[in-house]
């Protein structure tokens, strides 16, 4: 199988109440896909992915912790709950 992905991302962040930064984005994903034929390999195929991207950050001392959500914008072929796509949360420090 051979893939092409292709994506196209915007977004802006701003100070949110509670000393919180946040960033808010959108993103399209264009993938191409082709079988070469030498091994069979089932995939969704040629699409576009779009997704909306909330994140939230708060500094406590040296330390970060982030939270990020994709927000599905589109039909998938698998199940998504609550158009809940992506979700990670992330702590950081320095030393």
């Amino acid at each position: 199988m051979n893939v092409i992905d292709r994506c196209l991302f915007l977004d802006s962040w701003f100070k949110a109440p509670w000393d919180m930064g946040a960033r808010l984005g959108i993103m399209r994903d264009r993938v191409t896909e082709w079988q070469d034929g030498f091994i069979p390999v089932e995939s969704q195929g040629t699409r576009y992915e779009d997704r909306a991207i909330l994140s939230l950050h708060k500094m406590f001392g040296r330390v970060r912790l982030q939270g990020i959500e994709g927000i599905e914008l589109d039909k998938e072929p698998y199940q998504v709950t609550f158009h809940h796509d992506k979700g990670f949360l992330f702590m950081q420090t320095t030393f």
